[in-house]
């Protein structure tokens, strides 16, 4: 993955896409969550979909 690969040269990108999986998996275990609605309360917070390039064809 990318964002390991830079280590000190995180990008902003890096750092939400980090805190999103952690908060994500973070309800998925404590409060049994499945992944959609875990995902989609994680993505108010940290809305990692800004950052990701739609290509157009």
């Amino acid at each position: 993955m990318a964002t390991f690969k830079r280590r000190k040269n995180n990008k902003k990108q890096d750092l939400i896409l980090l805190r999103h999986e952690a908060l994500e998996h973070y309800l998925m275990n404590k409060y049994n969550f499945n992944y959609d609605y875990a995902h989609k309360i994680v993505s108010k917070k940290y809305d990692y979909s800004i950052f990701i390039k739609k290509k157009v064809d």
